[in-house]
């Protein structure tokens, strides 16, 4: 049984743990350059202990074998789908939730990327790597950012408003 139970839930905080090398593909040499100076890499380094340590956890058998009984259990980067694509949608079976409105912590915001150019093409390429089960729709709101987006929430006539309203109608 799923933790969802018969309920129809649509989770508003689920977040992904990315790696530090989670960008690097999308990168083209000019952003790559920017990126590895960024504090946060610089802290956090794509080549540390703590992401070896990620990996090598996430690949154990003995560790992924207790993927069903840990659903709720496992946090952060020991999480079921927190940095593997190919497990995000068995994490969403087990959990039962129709479907799921996905942070991402280590990239975005904390760049200063919020609604510039690459910030947009960002939140597409995760879109495009999540695919539309997970991210259903994924569009701009002119004259917002990530967090007065929320705000649009509790406006009647606004798109997200109406696009919120129908998710909690679905049966």
């Amino acid at each position: 049984m799923s933790y969802a139970e018969n309920r129809i839930i649509h989770d508003a905080d689920s977040h992904l743990m990315e790696l530090a090398d989670c960008l690097d593909p999308y990168l083209d040499a000019k952003s790559r350059a920017r990126y590895d100076e960024l504090p946060k890499l610089k802290a956090w380094p794509r080549d540390s202990d703590w992401v070896s340590k990620s990996r090598a956890t996430q690949a154990d058998p003995v560790f992924r074998a207790g993927e069903t009984a840990n659903i709720l259990l496992r946090k952060d980067y020991e999480a079921l789908g927190a940095f593997i694509r190919e497990d995000r949608p068995r994490a969403l079976d087990l959990l039962g939730f129709k479907s799921q409105l996905v942070f991402t912590t280590w990239c975005l915001s904390n760049f200063g990327l919020d609604e510039s150019e690459e910030f947009i093409r960002q939140n597409r390429l995760i879109r495009d790597a999540w695919g539309p089960r997970a991210v259903p729709v994924c569009e701009e709101l002119p004259g917002r950012n990530h967090f007065s987006a929320l705000e649009a929430l509790v406006e009647p006539g606004h798109r997200l408003h109406a696009l919120a309203l129908g998710m909690l109608q679905e049966r």
